[in-house]
């Protein structure tokens, strides 16, 4: 059985956990390897990621979760791990804006 897509997950929801599951998924799709043969914590290069894979993970990211991922963002976060946790804090902040209104 596949696991749940982030668009099947309340985007508000998500832990870094389930970004950083997603993210390997589709870097090891992307690449064409087995989701074991990832580590979260190599970085991005070391997979041979470049800008237009960026591109692609980027866009797919926009469509499930609903952030703007910049390709530029995995320069600063340059691990899955590293961008998982990013990505789950901003979007728990985006959350507490909506309670703050």
């Amino acid at each position: 059985m596949e696991p749940p897509t982030l668009q099947q997950l309340h985007p508000k929801l998500l832990t870094a956990s389930e970004i950083q599951d997603w993210l390997l998924q589709e870097i090891a799709q992307a690449i064409g390897v087995k989701l074991e043969d990832l580590n979260p914590r190599s970085p991005f290069d070391s997979y041979g990621l470049d800008s237009m894979l960026a591109l692609s993970v980027a866009s797919a990211a926009k469509a499930a979760i609903g952030l703007e991922l910049s390709p530029f963002l995995l320069m600063h976060y340059p691990t899955v791990e590293s961008l998982s946790q990013h990505l789950a804090q901003t979007l728990e902040a985006s959350e507490e804006e909506i309670f703050e209104i």
